[in-house]
């Protein structure tokens, strides 16, 4: 248990190293804005950000790359070939973003594409599409009846006392604007199973509106089967939901998958996707999914652990076309052409937790952060998944510590 803890810090510190790495890019972009009248090359380099003293306790931060100077080559690293660029990006430094005035160039400036879903969509889509086993189980209470889809809700029927509770902590949902803000999305209906339809069907898809969304953070929490399936209908397009699905019922172990430029699936080459599997102590009124493997029984006491196993995921989804190929060489097997995304491409972050212990950080996105891009959004999300499993593990610990450690009466 305390390997498994270190294992996690070292992690932590891992993605917020990262994080602050970024935060150094925007200072050092900002550094080198020309002044007003003044004509930028794309070549020139990027002075470097003023060294600063950290602690001892701080991790250690590679250093910055000056971005603008850099140039892609067709030169092989670790058996893949980069082909030439077919669209700028700001990453490159090769889009004339630097004559801008505002520090607004420094985001995603691509807005989403509009997409809209009805609920005679949603039902449409439960009865008809062919599930994998896993989606199958998940999706099991409607499945097994199609007539429950007329009953059934987003929200769990055991949070319906407590709607502005069930609300805020089953979905959060967020749009982010040209100026990397993060915004929940807000509805005028004060049904909380519509509020999270609203926001999970529709995207840029109000013409009135005039702040439009150039990447969208889902967060769902504990989701009912019906929100499961309406997931699979609003994000399959943008993400392998069957993928994200097997990984949240299967027994595999916690693990990145990052490669997925090189698979066949044209979604999994345009995502990053991060699985979490590990154990917490299950709380009332919550109870595990009947998918999961946990203790038969629930009730806890001094003698007593309630155990469940729990699993989430965080997923990045980089909308457009792809910049550039990737290939793959091996002696023994063809090669194998992958697609690479422009990192300052629209965006969509979705992360499902499956935790019955309602302990989950819920204000992540509430910190008035701004997101340079997709990838920021998705560490810092991630980053939110570590420390929860931090505080879960932590505290099983002290429980097992707890029941093994005898009592100290009777003792002279």
């Amino acid at each position: 248990m305390a390997s498994e803890s270190n294992d996690i810090q070292k992690l932590t510190d891992r993605i917020d190293a990262l994080v602050q790495v970024n935060e150094r890019l925007i200072r050092v972009l900002s550094q080198s804005l020309p002044a007003t009248g003044e004509t930028a090359h794309a070549n020139v380099p990027i002075k470097p950000a003023p060294t600063s003293t950290s602690s001892s306790n701080s991790p250690s931060l590679p250093p910055t790359i000056p971005l603008a100077g850099r140039t892609r080559r067709n030169t092989p690293v670790s058996g893949l070939d980069i082909d030439s660029v077919r669209k700028p990006s700001l990453y490159t430094g090769e889009e004339d973003s630097s004559e801008s005035e505002d520090d607004e160039s420094f985001f995603v400036q691509d807005t989403l594409p509009p997409e809209s879903f009805v609920e005679e969509d949603l039902n449409h889509h439960i009865r008809s599409y062919q599930f994998e086993p896993h989606a199958q189980a998940i999706l099991e209470e409607i499945l097994k009846d199609p007539q429950s889809l007329d009953k059934a809700s987003l929200i769990p029927a055991e949070a319906d006392a407590s709607p502005e509770h069930a609300a805020y902590h089953h979905a959060n949902i967020y749009e982010v604007g040209i100026d990397g803000s993060a915004l929940a999305y807000h509805t005028e209906t004060k049904d909380p199973s519509q509020a999270i339809w609203k926001g999970l069907s529709n995207t840029n898809a109000d013409q009135t509106k005039q702040r439009k969304a150039v990447g969208k953070i889902i967060i769902l929490r504990e989701p009912s089967a019906l929100l499961f399936g309406a997931v699979h209908l609003t994000m399959n397009k943008h993400f392998d939901v069957d993928q994200l699905f097997r990984l949240l019922a299967d027994r595999t172990e916690t693990k990145a998958y990052m490669k997925g430029c090189l698979k066949s699936d044209p979604r999994q080459q345009r995502s990053f996707v991060y699985s979490f599997k590990y154990h917490c102590i299950v709380r009332e009124p919550c109870e595990p999914k009947a998918w999961q493997i946990s203790d038969s029984d629930l009730t806890s006491s001094r003698d007593h652990i309630p155990i469940s196993a729990c699993s989430s995921i965080v997923a990045l989804s980089l909308s457009g076309k792809a910049t550039n190929t990737l290939k793959r060489r091996c002696r023994k097997a063809n090669i194998i052409v992958g697609q690479i995304f422009d990192p300052f491409a629209p965006w969509r972050v979705l992360s499902i937790q499956c935790f019955p212990d309602w302990e989950t950080t819920v204000d992540v996105h509430e910190q008035n952060r701004h997101y340079v891009n997709g990838i920021e959004a998705f560490l810092v999300t991630v980053l939110a998944e570590y420390k929860d499993a931090q505080k879960r593990l932590r505290e099983i610990n002290e429980r097992i510590v707890q029941l093994v450690t005898p009592p100290v009466s009777g003792i002279g």
